[in-house]
């Protein structure tokens, strides 16, 4: 960050079940802060309980179809990026009545699709299942997504309860 040890000071907590450390600072007279987060390998990989425990972040920021963003660094298995207001999730409910939550959800779909092209050898597999797809295949996939996420969060709810100390 530039700064001297003085002018620094880091923080760490676990949220989330992930490690993270906060770093606040001055560079150049200006408050500046950065995350270093913990880095999980991919769902995928649990799923799958494939033997590979290798985090791709890196390789598919790299390679994929977009502008990388210089505050963005990966290092084994951390990654570290800026915090500041202007950088943060979207929230839809903090969002103007006149939104457009569908031009919204487009671009999230393109930004993802990004990181899927960054694998060069799946790109034809991806647009040719895309092509043998009709009707209203992804609102039905996003319908048992969000069942099956409600249905493992009451289980986690009732697991969560049942082993709390009494």
């Amino acid at each position: 960050m530039g700064a001297s040890r003085e002018e620094s000071v880091l923080k760490t907590s676990i949220f989330r079940r992930a490690p993270r450390i906060l770093a606040l600072s001055r560079w150049r007279g200006a408050f500046i802060s950065r995350e270093a987060k913990a880095i999980r390998p991919s769902a995928w990989v649990w799923a799958k309980k494939a033997p590979s425990a290798e985090i791709y972040c890196d390789k598919l920021v790299q390679r994929s179809i977009r502008v990388p963003d210089p505050c963005v660094l990966f290092h084994g298995r951390w990654v570290v990026r800026r915090l500041a207001p202007d950088c943060s999730r979207i929230e839809l409910a903090s969002l103007s009545k006149d939104r457009d939550e569908a031009r919204l959800l487009y671009s999230m779909g393109w930004e993802t699709a990004n990181m899927h092209f960054a694998t060069p050898q799946a790109i034809a597999k991806v647009k040719q299942d895309l092509a043998s797809r009709r009707g209203r295949w992804l609102h039905k996939a996003a319908k048992a997504m969000l069942a099956a996420t409600k249905k493992d969060w009451k289980k986690w709810q009732r697991d969560w309860k049942s082993s709390a100390p009494r």
